[in-house]
């Protein structure tokens, strides 16, 4: 009977004045506003002032946070460096290749040449005198080069950007003005034809672009593009400089993650010390409460206060702190990252911010009252745990047996509901943002 008084006793403390849905929470009150943190502001003053002997360490422990943020924020933009290596190198030597071709060849596998963009038709000069298509053709002449023709008008016009990149368009003015030369000279057409056969040639889409060379990738690497076409061999890739950048990336990164070790090995010992001081001031306050307090609250309860709730501070300090050190530090560092690659895709990702932060704080507020149901439904379990072992005589003695394991059974059930309600809803909050 003692032991049944010891346990509506404890049940009517957890309830509070309010009963099972009042301020104190209780197993009716599960999801009620009584589950937030109590005196939050106090108890991270009361956590300062644990932590201040440490300051030291803890700023060192921030420095290495800080610094192992920054340097794998930085990895990823120095990276790029390798990246424009072979990109530059694919785009150079397919621009030499391109050049290297002829204007009977296919642009591509497969492809259209030069020549056959040329569609143009019959034209009537006047006088009976017709200039047709293939006499236009066989103009000029087909075996000639692309680089040598971009050479030729680079040479005529110094300031013409006669690349390999705005090939299709420099060649086919170079050898259109070329094939109206020779039809003058053999005396097909007139000065005063041409008008004529460059109106019908731009009617005719003369001179089009050919797919070979993006024009954004001409545009680009335009500067690299230009450099192609005084080589004489054909260029390759940089593989020494990309061998460069990979062995700065595998130095920076290992001092960021030597950062990350001297970081997380610091603030183990600041956690270790500071959760003793708290275990040994609990230990000194339970020597001085009276038997009334003992009477009141049970033996797994009070050691789930000394060992539970103790470790869940300890486990806080450890990985939430310098969590929240490196969270701010990336969203810094991110962000300053984006807006030097594309302000306008900054912008865009800074919208949606407000938007995360709503759904995180809706899941949080539902994800805080199930942990700490969790928190007060261990507590319980292990109480009757260790009263149930402690009073097994008892227990024979009055044939308890049966109430005791229904009410384990019982406690059971709502640790396990509260403790997957509370993982399921934290653990949603990155699938809900994604």
């Amino acid at each position: 009977m003692a032991e049944q008084t010891r346990t509506h006793d404890s049940q009517r403390r957890r309830r509070g004045p309010g009963g099972p849905g009042g301020p104190g929470g209780g197993p009716g009150g599960i999801g009620q506003a009584g589950e937030k943190a109590k005196n939050f502001k106090a108890s991270m003053v009361r956590l300062a002032g644990f932590l201040s002997p440490h300051y030291l360490a803890i700023i060192v422990v921030v420095a290495f946070a800080v610094a192992s943020t920054i340097l794998s924020i930085y990895g990823p933009k120095k990276m790029a460096g390798a990246t424009r290596y072979i990109i530059v190198g694919f785009v150079q030597k397919t621009a030499w290749q391109l050049g290297d071709k002829t204007l009977e060849e296919p642009m591509q596998d497969g492809g259209e040449t030069l020549v056959d963009l040329i569609t143009l038709k019959d034209i009537d000069l006047g006088g009976g005198r017709v200039l047709t298509g293939a006499d236009f053709k066989a103009a000029f002449d087909k075996t000639a080069k692309i680089r040598d023709i971009l050479r030729a008008a680079k040479e005529e016009d110094p300031e013409t950007d006669a690349t390999v990149g705005n090939a299709f368009t420099v060649v086919m003015q170079r050898v259109t003005s070329d094939a109206l030369k020779t039809l003058m000279m053999s005396g097909k057409i007139t000065q005063t034809d041409i008008p004529a056969i460059q109106a019908a040639l731009q009617s005719e889409g003369g001179g089009a672009s050919a797919d070979g060379i993006t024009s954004g990738m001409a545009a680009s690497y335009a500067q690299e593009i230009k450099t192609v076409d005084l080589l004489d061999s054909e260029p390759k890739i940089n593989f020494s400089g990309i061998a460069n950048v990979l062995l700065f990336l595998a130095a920076l990164y290992c001092f960021s993650a030597l950062c990350m070790y001297f970081q997380g090995y610091i603030m183990a010992g600041v956690t270790q010390k500071t959760t003793y001081k708290m275990r040994s001031n609990v230990n000194a306050k339970l020597s001085r409460l009276p038997i009334s307090y003992f009477d009141q609250n049970t033996h797994g309860e009070i050691l789930s206060r000394v060992a539970n709730d103790i470790d869940n501070i300890a486990n806080t300090m450890n990985q939430s702190f310098t969590q929240i050190i490196t969270s701010v530090t990336s969203l810094v560092g991110v962000a300053v990252m984006m807006l030097t690659i594309n302000w306008i895709l900054t912008v865009a990702t800074v919208l949606t911010l407000p938007v995360s932060g709503l759904v995180t704080v809706l899941i949080a507020k539902r994800s805080q009252k199930q942990f700490a149901a969790n928190q007060r439904e261990l507590g319980e379990l292990n109480g009757h745990i260790e009263e149930m072992f402690s009073g097994q005589r008892v227990v024979k003695a009055y044939a308890y047996e049966k109430k005791a394991i229904a009410r384990f059974d019982d406690i059971n059930e709502r640790l396990y509901a509260a403790g997957w309600k509370s993982q399921f809803m934290s653990g949603i909050i990155m699938p809900a943002l994604v």
